[in-house]
């Protein structure tokens, strides 16, 4: 049989795979859980309230000298390499784990960036947690796609005072997303990561869980066709106008599509998508209708989706 040491190793390396498979995922997740754990565990056994407050104002001064010393928040004074390290090594195996996997993928052709340059990287949606933001560069597909750039993860000032997050985010190499920050993490790292959304950006994350209401149908008068010229219909296919239908020619038809004709068919960007409810009254016209309608299509497309989950 085995002896206590090689019990003692077996136990041991399968707590270290647990911790290595869960770990990433508890750091992102647990700390303001056990943060109001503790703080309601303390008030459960104090011998009344007024002794689990008279312990927190006392504590907590303490802890914030000992924690604030060399101002962490802007200069990533207290960042720790080898969490940092351990984190970076095990993460993406945490989150296939959890959540199916993530990989950073580099979409343009040429190069990657210049490390010798400065970048601001931007992170979006900004969610409802954006921890996406925070272990984005710590990836090991990040650093394959972008060797070499190591941005330091700017964060909301609110995070470096509340306890157990304030820790972890130093620990991490994260720093405040101030002007004075940005520009000493920039100078001295090269590349920043940030939330372009921000906060404000934040209450728009419920809105990613809302249902989707069925596409409109095209307007009656349209048949499909496989034409270059065309509008682009509610369900993304392409809808010609024929030019024997009331809008054919020159004119606007009773739906509101634009008019200008090129062929007997409304011609408009295929970027765009044109509403069936306002449109010029002209060729010239129909680029600012197009842009118009891109615009709505774009807030609603927000509305829909667009504050999604953090990852972040």
């Amino acid at each position: 049989g085995l002896g206590p040491a090689a019990w003692a190793a077996r136990l041991h390396a399968a707590a270290r795979a647990v911790l290595d498979r869960h770990g990433p995922i508890a750091v992102m997740f647990l700390p303001i859980h056990a943060f109001w754990a503790v703080w309601a565990v303390s008030i459960a056994l104090a011998p009344g309230p007024h002794w689990s407050v008279a312990a927190w104002l006392a504590a907590l001064p303490l802890y914030y000298a000992a924690t604030s010393a060399r101002e962490p928040q802007h200069t990533g004074a207290r960042t720790w390499p080898r969490f940092r390290a351990w984190f970076s090594d095990h993460v993406e195996a945490s989150l296939a784990a959890w959540f199916g996997g993530v990989q950073v993928v580099r979409d343009w052709e040429g190069p990657p960036p210049d490390p010798s340059h400065r970048y601001i990287l931007g992170f979006h949606p900004h969610g409802l947690y954006p921890t996406g933001a925070g272990y984005l560069p710590l990836l090991p597909s990040f650093r394959a796609a972008m060797p070499g750039l190591t941005p330091i993860t700017l964060t909301a000032s609110v995070l470096f005072y509340v306890p157990a997050i304030k820790d972890l985010s130093a620990w991490l190499g994260f720093r405040q997303v101030t002007r004075r920050t940005f520009a000493r993490a920039l100078r001295e790292h090269g590349a920043v990561v940030m939330c372009p959304g921000g906060q404000a950006e934040l209450v728009y994350a419920h809105r990613a869980h809302r249902p989707q209401p069925p596409p409109a149908p095209p307007p009656s008068s349209c048949e499909p066709a496989g034409t270059t010229d065309h509008v682009s219909g509610a369900e993304g296919k392409a809808w010609a106008l024929p030019s024997n239908q009331p809008g054919g020619a020159d004119s606007a038809d009773s739906s509101g599509i634009a008019s200008g004709t090129r062929g007997g068919l409304p011609h408009v960007a295929s970027s765009a998508s044109v509403s069936s409810s306002g449109a010029g009254s002209d060729a010239n016209d129909a680029p600012s209708a197009a842009g118009s309608s891109s615009s709505d299509d774009a807030g609603s497309s927000d509305g829909g989706g667009g504050g999604g989950g953090g990852g972040g």
